[in-house]
């Protein structure tokens, strides 16, 4: 974020939070990478690339950008069960909202 509070980045480490991640068969950051965000003022990490009920990203995630004022995180995902009628079988960009705890496909 613009004031270095916030950090977002792609990881295939798998003990960053305590989630059960999904079988990988790839040990790459695009074929099995997560989303994360890490609060410096608190040195929390937080999982971000979840889909609206809360499961993990079936497929790897890549690339995020976060806001200047560190509200929104947006990434490339090939995942198809971050949100409903993600259909067409390629990588979409998605927009996760900190504040709200959304997340959209663009």
């Amino acid at each position: 974020s613009g004031d270095g509070r916030f950090l977002a980045f792609a990881s295939g480490a798998t003990t960053l939070t305590d989630d059960m991640f999904p079988e990988c068969s790839y040990q790459a950051i695009v074929s099995c990478g997560q989303i994360y965000l890490y609060d410096q003022e608190t040195g929390q990490i937080n999982l971000i690339s979840r889909g609206t009920g809360g499961q993990l990203g079936n497929q790897g995630s890549w690339r995020p950008v976060i806001a200047e004022n560190g509200r929104y995180i947006a990434f490339v995902s090939i995942a198809d069960n971050l949100v409903a009628g993600d259909t067409n079988e390629n990588s979409d960009i998605f927009l996760y909202d900190r504040n709200m705890q959304t997340i959209e496909m663009l």
